[in-house]
């Protein structure tokens, strides 16, 4: 049984604000601020990215998509960067 840390996604986030802590950005996790979802908002000074976090095993991810999608979200915000962080495998019959 999974806790809620090791939930499918949830574990990368995490793993993600604690990378953009370790090196001085403060992190918020699933924040609503802009209006839509963001897994991760990191903030340093006036630099603010804002990071999403998919990880897909075994499904099919469409990656245009997801970058219209979240270029589209860039335009509507004025945040420095949007960052895209996607891991997942595809099992390969032996």
């Amino acid at each position: 049984m999974e806790t809620d840390m090791f939930r499918k996604g949830s574990f990368l986030e995490k793993l993600i604000a604690r990378l953009f802590k370790r090196i001085g950005f403060e992190t918020k996790l699933n924040s609503n601020e802009f209006g839509f979802e963001s897994d991760v908002v990191a903030r340093k000074k006036n630099f603010t990215i804002i990071i999403e976090a998919k990880q897909y095993d075994n499904t099919y991810l469409n990656m245009g998509a997801l970058i219209d999608q979240w270029a589209n979200r860039a335009k509507r915000t004025d945040v420095d960067r949007i960052l895209l962080v996607v891991t997942g495998y595809k099992k390969i019959p032996e």
